[in-house]
C-alpha cells in the first residue's frame, strides 16, 4: 500500500483564502481550437531569449526547434503544429505595462502534421547528462510559474546527494486548477516523470504534497502510486493556506527546516519540481515530444464556461476565451494568473506562454479599486501574514524613502511578492508592487556596480600594464646609456693604455740614447 504521512507543518503567516476551484473543476480537460496566428514569444522562460533558427516563409512541422537556447540559461521553442512561419515581429507580451517583445509568429496550415525531431527513449536506462540533454532539447520549463529552464536547474542537483524530490501538487492560489487537473487525469505520467528524475539522480525519495482539499487529485494520485509500486514515494497531504506551493514554504511544510536566507532548496537536500513540470518530462523523454502545449485554467465571472483546457503555447488569449465559449457580459478585468500574484493584462492580444497557468476574466467590482490608497496606520497586519517573516511595513518606509541600502538590508530578496500583505493592509497600499519595483531597482545597480567594477578593473589593469610598459622602456634606456657610456670609455681606456704604452717606450728610448752619449 501507498506510504501515507501524518506529518502536516506550517510557516509563518499565510492566508486562508475563497478557492473558487469549482468553477473551473466541475468537468473534464477540453482542448482548446488551434487560432488563426500563432504567437511565441522568444522570452517566456527565465534567462536569456532564444534565438530564431526558421526564417520568414518557411514552412515547420509540429515539435520542430524553431528557436534555441542562448546560454545555459534559457529555453528553446518549438512549432506547436505544423505552420508557415511569418517572421519575427514586435508583439505585446504578457506583461502589465502592456510591454512589447520579439515573438515568432507561425500561421497554422490546418494540416497539423508532426515530425519526429526528439527519437524516443527508454525512460528505465537514462543517466543524468542523457536526461539534462533532452530535457533542454525539449524546451522544458518550470511550469509552476516560474520558468526556469528545467534542465539548468537539474543540473544544480547533480552534484548533491541524498536528494528528497519534492512534487508539487499544493495549487494554493485562488481560481487556478490546472494542476488540480492534471492530477486527476494523468497521475501516472506524473509518477513516472518524477521516477525519471529519481534514478538520474539518485535520489532516495520522493514526496507527493497535495492540499486536502483536492480530494479527486489525492485519490488519482494515491491511485497512481499504488500502481507504481516504488516504496521511495511518499504522499503528503497538507492544509490549505496560502501561499503554501511556495517553494521554501513548502519545504518547510514538509519537513519543518527552512531554506536559509540566500541560499537554495538544494543546500538542504531539496528538490521541487512542480506536477506539470514532471509530466512534460516524461512525455519528452518517453514519447519524444517537446514542450509545445500546456494545460490553462480558463475562469471567472466574465467566462461564459470556465474550465482547463489544454492549449497550445502561442494562442492569443482572446482565443483562448471564445474556446472557452466567449467573454459574459460581466467581463472586466483581465488577469494571466491568479488574483494574488498575476499580473492585469491591458489587451487579450498576449498569448499564452509557458508560464500561463490561468486566463482570470473578473467584473469591476471584484477588483480593488486603484487611487484608494491611504496612509500607512503600523497596524503590523502586514507582518502577521508575510510568510517569509519580513518586516513589510519597514521595507515600505525605506522604499518610500528611495533608502534601497536600507531595504536590502531588511532582507528584500526574500520577499516572494505572494500579494498576502496587499491582500491584509487596511490602507489598500500595493506593498508588493512597492518591493516588486525596490528589487528590480537593487538589481540594476548591482548590474551597474558590476558594471562598474569591470571598468575599474580593467582601468587598473591598464595602468598597471602601462606602467609595466613605462618601466620595462626605461629599464631598456638605462641599459642603452650604460652600454653607450661603456663603449665611448672602452676607447679612451685603450687610448690610455696605448699612451702609456708609447710613454714608457719613449722614456727607454730616452735612457738608451743618454747612454750611447755618456760611453
Amino acid at each position: 500500500m501507498m506510504n501515507k504521512s501524518p506529518r502536516a507543518k506550517s510557516f509563518h503567516g499565510g492566508l486562508a483564502l475563497n478557492g473558487h476551484k469549482l468553477e473551473s473543476t466541475s468537468g473534464t480537460l477540453k482542448t482548446a481550437a488551434v487560432p488563426a496566428q500563432l504567437i511565441l514569444p522568444l522570452t517566456q522562460h527565465a534567462g536569456r531569449a532564444a534565438v530564431p533558427v526558421v526564417n520568414a516563409g518557411d514552412r515547420v512541422l509540429g515539435h520542430q526547434e524553431i528557436a534555441r537556447p542562448d546560454g545555459e540559461v534559457s529555453c528553446s521553442l518549438h512549432a506547436p503544429t505544423s505552420a508557415t512561419v511569418l517572421g519575427v515581429q514586435r508583439l505585446p507580451i504578457p506583461h502589465p505595462s502592456g510591454l512589447m517583445g520579439d515573438c515568432l509568429v507561425l500561421q497554422p496550415d490546418g494540416k497539423n502534421e508532426f515530425g519526429n525531431f526528439l527519437p524516443a527513449m527508454d525512460p528505465d536506462h537514462l543517466d543524468l547528462p542523457s536526461l539534462l540533454t533532452r530535457v533542454s532539447d525539449a524546451g522544458i520549463a518550470g511550469l509552476g510559474g516560474a520558468t526556469f529552464p528545467t534542465a539548468t536547474k537539474l543540473a544544480g542537483a547533480a552534484a548533491s546527494t541524498g536528494i528528497t524530490l519534492v512534487i508539487n501538487g499544493a495549487e494554493c492560489e485562488p481560481y487556478i486548477t490546472c494542476d488540480d487537473m492534471l492530477m486527476r487525469e494523468q497521475a501516472d505520467q506524473i509518477l513516472l516523470g518524477a521516477k525519471i528524475v529519481l534514478d538520474a539522480l539518485g535520489a532516495q525519495r520522493a514526496l507527493v504534497a497535495i492540499e486536502r482539499d483536492k480530494l479527486k487529485a489525492l485519490e488519482s494520485m494515491s491511485a497512481a502510486i499504488d500502481r507504481l509500486g516504488d516504496p521511495r514515494f511518499q504522499l503528503e497531504k497538507i492544509f490549505t493556506i496560502y501561499p503554501a506551493g511556495g517553494e521554501r514554504q513548502l519545504i518547510q511544510v514538509l519537513s519543518g527546516k527552512e531554506v536559509p536566507a540566500g541560499k537554495l532548496p538544494i543546500d538542504i537536500g531539496y528538490l521541487c519540481q512542480n506536477v506539470a513540470t514532471l509530466a512534460a518530462i516524461y512525455r519528452a523523454v518517453k514519447d519524444g515530444h517537446p514542450l509545445v502545449s500546456r494545460i490553462t485554467t480558463v475562469t471567472g465571472s466574465g467566462i461564459a464556461e470556465p474550465g482547463n483546457y489544454l492549449t497550445m503555447l502561442g494562442t492569443p488569449l482572446g482565443a483562448l476565451a471564445e474556446s472557452a465559449g466567449g467573454y459574459s457580459p460581466k467581463a472586466s478585468r483581465l488577469i494571466m494568473g491568479g488574483p494574488m500574484m498575476g499580473i492585469a493584462l491591458p489587451s487579450d492580444e498576449v498569448p499564452v506562454v509557458k508560464a500561463t497557468n490561468c486566463m482570470l476574466v473578473l467584473q469591476e467590482d471584484e477588483v480593488r479599486a486603484t487611487g484608494d490608497q491611504m496612509p500607512c496606520i503600523r497596524c503590523g497586519e502586514c507582518e502577521q501574514a508575510c510568510p517569509s517573516q519580513l518586516q513589510p511595513q519597514e521595507l515600505y518606509w525605506h522604499i518610500r524613502g528611495n533608502d534601497l541600502a536600507g531595504a536590502d538590508e531588511l532582507n528584500l530578496s526574500a520577499c516572494i511578492e505572494c500579494g498576502c500583505c496587499d491582500f491584509v493592509c487596511p490602507s489598500h497600499i500595493p506593498l508588493s508592487q512597492y518591493y516588486r519595483f525596490a528589487k528590480s531597482q537593487v538589481r540594476l545597480l548591482d548590474a551597474r556596480r558590476v558594471q562598474s567594477d569591470i571598468a575599474r578593473q580593467r582601468f587598473e589593469d591598464r595602468k598597471e600594464r602601462l606602467d609595466s610598459e613605462a618601466a620595462r622602456r626605461k629599464q631598456r634606456l638605462e641599459e642603452k646609456r650604460k652600454k653607450r657610456a661603456s663603449q665611448e670609455k672602452a676607447p679612451k681606456a685603450i687610448k690610455g693604455e696605448i699612451d702609456a704604452i708609447l710613454a714608457r717606450s719613449k722614456a727607454k728610448q730616452t735612457d738608451a740614447d743618454e747612454g750611447g752619449e755618456t760611453q
